[in-house]
Parts: C-alpha cells; structure tokens; sequence
C-alpha cells in the first residue's frame, strides 16, 4: 500500500520521504519510528488496522498490514493488485506536484475503489488520474467513468503498454477504443515503463472528402513525464496542444494538395470522355455515310438506265443525308459547350448562317466562330 494515516492524516510515502536523497535517509528513520509507536493505521476506514512501514531497492516504500491483519480490507486487496503501478504513480506524482498542483494517491471518492493519482486545484476542482493495463474487456472502465461523471469529475485514463499500430479501429483492445468515445478523453495515452514515456494517440478528427488521401488516421506526440501537463477539464495540456496542433495542419496541408491533384485529373478525365464521346459519334455517322454511298453504287452498277427524275431525287436525298450529318456534328459541339439546344433557334441559325455553312466553315478550326453566331441568332 502507498498510503497510511500518521495520526489520523492519511500520508503518501514517497511524498513524506521527500525525493532527495539526504531527506529520505532521516523520513525513513521517522517513519519506522512511528511504525514502533502504532501511529501508522490503515487507510480504509473499515479496518484501521496498525500498519508496518516497508522501504527497499526494488519496491521502493510502501506499507503493508501487521501479520494477522488486512485479511478484509478493501484497501489491502486493492493495493495488492495495484503493485505494479507504484513506479508510474510515483513519477507522476512527482510531476503534478512539481507544478504546485496538490495531489494525492490511492483516493477514495468512489464506493469500493480507490482512484490512483487525485488532483485538486486552486479552485477546487478535482480530475480523477486512472492507470490501467490493455485488455480486451471495457466494462471496468465504463463503470468508474460513468461515477465520476455523476460526481462531476473529469477522469483520464493511462494505459500501460505498446501503442498500437494498427490504423483501424476495430484491430484495438477495447480498453484503447474506450478512450477516443465522445463524452471520454478523445486520445489514449500510453506508457512505456522501459522509456518512462508517454505516447497520445489523437484521432486526425478531420473529415475527408476522400478518406484515401489521409496518410493516417491518428496523430502520435510523444512526451516525457515532465512533458505532462493536466487541465482543471481533465484534458491534456501544454507541449501536447502545440505538438497536436503542429501535426495536424501538416496532414491537413498534405490533404488539400492531394485533394487539388484528385480534382485536376478527374477534370482531365472528364474532358477526355467528352473528347471520345465525340469521336466515337462522329466515326458512327462517317461509316454509315460511307456504307450508304457504298450501297448506292452497287445498286448504280446493277441499274444501267436510271431515269433523270429517279437520278434528281437520288441526289437531293444524299444531300438530306448529308445535311443531316454535318447538322448531328454541329449538335455535338454545343452539347461538349455547354449549350442548350433549342430546334427553333437551331433552324433560324441554319438559315441565316447558310452560305457562310456551306463556303467558309471548317469544322474544328472555326467551331468557337459558329458557336458565337449561334448565340447572336
């Protein structure tokens, strides 16, 4: 256990030793003198059980029931699984304090838990510091963020372990998930116990027109313990906005050039289908005049005596034909402009434009000049 009552007035060891080297060696003494005094009690209320005062190389400090006691305390089986976590909340500790915040550890303000690390500030306001492993399960989580919610104290959770790597939220630990729900914290935050560093994992939060466009989907800033910086909100604070904030108009950069490139080549793409289209309906009618012209010179072969009314009406109906084919071109050109067609004007325009049509008009050279007479028509 971290904490005990020195006469009443529940202590945290590694604060009571001091974190200098020639303190702790006088603390220590202290402490084990009131031990010898029974002036160390249990924590929980439902014991007050006297307590033996413990400090090493590998523990650290720490306290622990007299023999014969603990066997029903909460407090005890609490810290007995806690055990692990002694080095982060210690560092921790350490940093919130150094930022003149009070602290306190192994607090409890739920019924039958004890919140890690409490930090209460100038004005009162408390925030709730969870430490946690990665697992599968989230209900643990859910329930002791949901009492603080009621208690109106913004809790943030601290997982450790590896950040993962996976850019799909569905290949994450429950555990992790639980950290990006929109009443939570909006991150997960990891510890490495090998770096004593912390990784935030940031959803982008930026909504792509084009989700492939994003390089990722979350952003990573890495801090160490001194890095750590807490609002009274409950929400991080300091180097991680300005690392955050950094990162993110980077991806969004990335993202809106991307987006630029993806719009010019659907443009170019779209212009080329107009482009085709218009070539595949032109080649449609030349083949078709071609295999009409060819038809009626088989028949001509066949026909030695045609008449001067037959060969008048021939001629004015492959003038039709033609006339049909050069007006079906025209049609094309405004369609890929972007004109309307209107039947009416179309005839008027065919009428007034006619010797200019048929003497002076290029196809593809002058298509902007027929453009602007038909729109004066």
């Amino acid at each position: 256990m971290l904490s005990s009552k020195l006469d009443g007035k529940i202590i945290f060891s590694d604060k009571y030793i001091g974190f200098n080297d020639e303190i702790a060696i006088k603390k220590i003494a202290e402490l084990k003198q009131f031990q010898r005094e029974g002036r160390l009690t249990c924590c929980d209320e439902n014991c007050n059980a006297p307590l033996v005062f413990c400090h090493g190389p590998e523990k650290g400090s720490y306290f622990r029931h007299e023999k014969g006691y603990g066997e029903q305390c909460e407090y005890n089986r609490y810290s007995a699984k806690r055990e692990s976590f002694h080095k982060l909340k210690t560092l921790l500790y350490k940093q919130l304090t150094d930022l003149g915040l009070e602290v306190s550890v192994d607090t409890k303000l739920i019924p039958h838990h004890w919140t890690d690390i409490v930090i209460t500030f100038p004005d009162g306001k408390r925030v709730a510091v969870e430490l946690t492993d990665r697992h599968p399960g989230g209900m643990d989580w859910i329930k002791y963020h949901n009492q603080y919610r009621k208690l109106g104290i913004p809790d943030i959770w601290m997982i450790r372990g590896e950040v993962p790597s996976s850019e799909a939220y569905r290949d994450m630990y429950v555990t992790d998930m639980m950290q990006y729900m929109d009443d939570a914290q909006g991150y997960a935050i990891y510890f490495n116990e090998e770096t004593e560093r912390f990784t935030v994992r940031t959803p982008i939060n930026f909504d792509a027109k084009y989700s492939d466009l994003l390089e990722r989907k979350f952003i990573i800033v890495e801090l160490s313990c001194k890095e750590i910086m807490l609002g009274d909100d409950g929400k991080l604070a300091g180097k991680y906005i300005e690392q955050y904030e950094l990162e993110r108009n980077r991806i969004v950069s990335n993202y809106l050039i991307a987006e630029k490139q993806r719009e010019e080549k659907m443009q170019n793409e779209r212009l080329q289908r107009q482009e085709d289209e218009r070539k595949e309906i032109f080649v449609k009618l030349k083949s078709r005049e071609q295999h009409r012209i060819h038809t009626e010179v088989k028949i001509g072969r066949t026909q030695k005596v045609v008449s001067k009314t037959r060969k008048s009406d021939e001629a004015k109906r492959k003038n039709d034909v033609n006339q049909k084919y050069f007006n079906e071109n025209i049609k094309v050109i405004f369609r890929n402009n972007g004109i309307v067609f209107d039947v009416e004007k179309f005839k008027r325009f065919l009428n007034d434009n006619d010797n200019w049509l048929s003497n002076a008009y290029v196809m593809g050279r002058d298509d902007q000049i027929m453009i602007a007479k038909y729109k004066n028509s």
